[in-house]
């Protein structure tokens, strides 16, 4: 399995558009298995649904995430593996981005991709745990916090469709692009 990642990663390294890949395996956790740092920030939250908790284990590190609704929104809040926040996304649709932003991210995309077609759209905060949470969901986060689109998109280039995970700025500016390595299963999928 060791060797299969490598190759992916050699061969994934000479093609610049493909020059980062990601791969995270999740599943579901109890709360008494998160660093006790990321169940009490959140315990100062009134969420009113219960929040699910996951462990997700990527190529280099094992974080924490927390996801939930609140106030219609759906929330996913992550940690590190010692608790300390790492970002926040709220799922938004397409048509919540500015027309000027969604042309732009729309031109990176063309550039990138022969076709595509948008998985998962969703505005991303990153800064200060406290003041984060403080604005969840109801207020933009402050000027103080980093603020991003992270699309997870479909797109077809002359390699093949591969899904990626892809991080605009607020102006629709390209920051990263990383190819998901999706798992191998043993079944056929329809």
């Amino acid at each position: 399995m060791k060797v299969f990642f490598i190759l992916i990663l050699l061969f994934s390294s000479s093609i610049p558009l493909f020059s980062q890949v990601k791969y995270e395996k999740e599943h579901r956790v109890s709360a008494e298995k998160v660093p006790e740092a990321a169940t009490n920030a959140l315990e100062s939250r009134p969420f009113y649904s219960k929040v699910k908790w996951y462990r997700e284990e990527s190529l280099v590190a094992t974080t924490y995430e927390a996801k939930v609704r609140f106030q219609g929104k759906k929330l996913s809040i992550e940690f590190d593996s010692i608790g300390q926040l790492e970002d926040v996304e709220i799922i938004i649709k397409w048509s919540a981005i500015e027309d000027i932003v969604r042309t732009k991210i729309d031109q990176e995309l063309k550039g990138v991709f022969s076709k595509y077609r948008l998985v998962k759209i969703q505005r991303q905060w990153t800064g200060n745990t406290e003041i984060l949470l403080k604005s969840l969901p109801d207020d933009p986060p402050p000027d103080k916090a980093t603020k991003r689109y992270e699309i997870i998109v479909k797109g077809k280039s002359e390699i093949g469709w591969h899904w990626h995970e892809m991080t605009f700025s607020l102006t629709g500016e390209l920051l990263s692009n990383k190819r998901i390595i999706l798992r191998n299963t043993d079944n056929l999928e329809y």
